[in-house]
């Protein structure tokens, strides 16, 4: 099982729960249809958002943005970090 599959699995046995619950009280009969609009949106933010979001906040560092420059860090010991000092000098 991918780290994608296992996510969704835990993400689901977390809101089974609270979400039968719900529908047993509303009944799936009184839920709107969503539009194609709604769906689109759905789409885009697990296909989209949420893999993003969870490569921020993945512990590999190699998956994690680097601080900007003003960041606090002077950037030494980080990849790249001389070339991105050689940029910044010739600007």
């Amino acid at each position: 099982m991918s780290e994608g599959d296992e996510y969704v699995l835990s993400l689901w046995r977390r809101v089974r729960p609270q979400l039968g619950a719900a529908l047993g009280t509303i009944g799936v009969h009184a839920l709107e249809p969503l539009s194609a609009r709604e769906l689109g949106r759905l789409d885009e933010v697990l296909g989209m958002e949420v893999p993003e979001m969870r490569r921020l906040t993945s512990p590999h560092k190699s998956e994690r943005p680097r601080v900007a420059s003003g960041g606090g860090g002077d950037g030494a010991g980080e990849p790249g970090a001389a070339a991105s000092a050689e940029r910044q000098g010739r600007d």
